[in-house]
């Protein structure tokens, strides 16, 4: 059994272990090193890799969206991003503290929470930090950094769960709520239909980024996490490295324009 692998093998074991889903016994075995190194090489590469790519704009520029923009975004054509969360299934902490910041009501579980948006066309143009997960949606937008990449003159789509009309300096597409009426209207009925229709591509975005792990038998993400170093605290650098994982899976167009 090998003690280390050449780097360029320890990049190929990686990208082995992001693209497939390859579970870190059977790396072990076809690299023939130790399992605890394969942890080690993973831990190593993401992190290395996060330094590089998350230097890396993926948001686009209006005018590039508006060239792709797919016919279903007729009525809503100043469409910029599709915007949801999703919640990543962690261990839970020893501290009573950090669990009850870590614990979702809504998972009944403790997860990270990270921000995802999709342009209408499909690309992954907005990847958030990861939060404890009993961070609020609204408070996700807040903090994320991401009302400061929004203008007037673009609009977002959100689920209902976004209350952040009064937060991002845009128009907001958001489902119709009934708030204190008995029901909707003919109207808004047609309105939120059409909303979730074209939220499903976001929601879709995700599922094809998260599978069954086979190692351990809950959710995993392949956007991957970066880890939580050491010390039992999280740290707030923790954050998606979807870069990297989505370059090897993405089937949308090329992306051109960076972080403005």
């Amino acid at each position: 059994m090998k003690q280390s692998l050449q780097p360029i093998d320890e990049f190929f074991l990686f990208m082995n272990y992001v693209s497939l889903d390859l579970v870190q016994k059977d790396l072990a075995n076809r690299f023939k090193v130790h399992q605890s190194t394969v942890s080690r090489i993973i831990n190593t590469w993401n992190n290395f890799l996060y330094e590089v790519l998350g230097e890396i704009g993926i948001w686009l520029d209006e005018e590039t969206i508006k060239e792709n923009l797919a016919h279903v975004f007729a009525d809503y054509s100043d469409t910029h991003v599709i915007l949801d969360c999703t919640e990543l299934h962690s261990q839970t902490p020893d501290s009573l503290l950090l669990q009850s910041e870590v614990y979702s009501t809504y998972k009944s579980h403790s997860t990270f929470k990270g921000l995802i948006g999709i342009a209408p066309h499909g690309s992954v143009t907005f990847i958030s930090p990861l939060y404890e997960g009993c961070i609020s949606d609204r408070e996700i937008l807040k903090q994320s950094g991401l009302v400061s990449l929004l203008k007037p003159s673009m609009a977002i789509m959100v689920d209902k769960g976004f209350l952040v009309e009064d937060l991002a300096h845009c128009k907001v597409y958001i489902p119709a709520l009934l708030k204190k009426k008995s029901q909707l209207s003919a109207a808004e009925v047609r309105k939120t239909q059409s909303i979730a229709r074209l939220r499903v591509h976001v929601e879709r975005v995700i599922r094809r980024q998260t599978a069954q792990s086979r190692e351990t038998g809950h959710n995993f993400h392949l956007l991957h996490l970066i880890g939580f170093w050491s010390a039992g605290t999280l740290d707030r650098r923790s954050e998606f490295s979807g870069e990297f994982g989505r370059s090897l899976r993405s089937q949308t167009p090329e992306r051109g324009a960076g972080r403005e």
